[in-house]
């Protein structure tokens, strides 16, 4: 039997949920994979979130799903995007949804 070890969120025990900085601590110390939640913007933008809603992780309030992007980049939000690197999108999140 194969084990894998994926870092939920990043790892939250040590950075913000979902930040940059725990996704890059994680991938340096030999993790398998990067678990996240992705949810998309009234404005058809991508955003690295658990939750549907801003209010537990920010200081606003309100559905993901019901703000624009300039709207959520005023909570400090992580984008997509714009803030993870080519190899963190190639190699962790493909292995995620089971490729290699």
């Amino acid at each position: 039997m194969t084990v894998a070890i994926y870092g939920h969120r990043g790892y939250p025990a040590r950075f913000p949920e979902n930040s940059l900085q725990g996704f890059e601590y994680a991938c340096e110390h030999g993790i398998d994979g990067i678990e996240t939640d992705v949810q998309m913007s009234a404005d058809g933008h991508l955003v690295i979130m658990h939750d549907e809603r801003v209010d537990r992780t920010t200081d606003g309030t309100g559905w993901i799903a019901d703000l624009t992007l300039p709207a959520l980049a005023q909570h400090c939000l992580q984008l997509l995007a714009q803030r993870l690197d080519h190899a963190l999108r190639q190699r962790y999140l493909l292995v995620a949804a089971g490729g290699k």
